[in-house]
């Protein structure tokens, strides 16, 4: 398996490990960037787990993973 890059395994640990939905303002917070940058990265996540086959998937509303 190929490794993510820092910021998407960053994202890939904080979605993991909540037990609730994050808002991307949060995440942002947490990881230092800004929301737009989040929802750039959310969807190359989840294109990431689509193609690798796995068992956990992403869940988005409009502000929220």
């Amino acid at each position: 398996m190929e490794q993510l890059p820092q910021p998407l395994s960053q994202l890939e640990s904080l979605l993991f490990i909540a037990h609730t939905q994050l808002s991307f303002e949060k995440i942002a917070h947490l990881l230092h960037l800004n929301a737009s940058e989040v929802e750039n990265m959310v969807p190359i996540l989840q294109k990431e787990y689509e193609s690798g086959n796995r068992g956990i998937r992403i869940i988005c509303t409009d502000q929220a993973a």
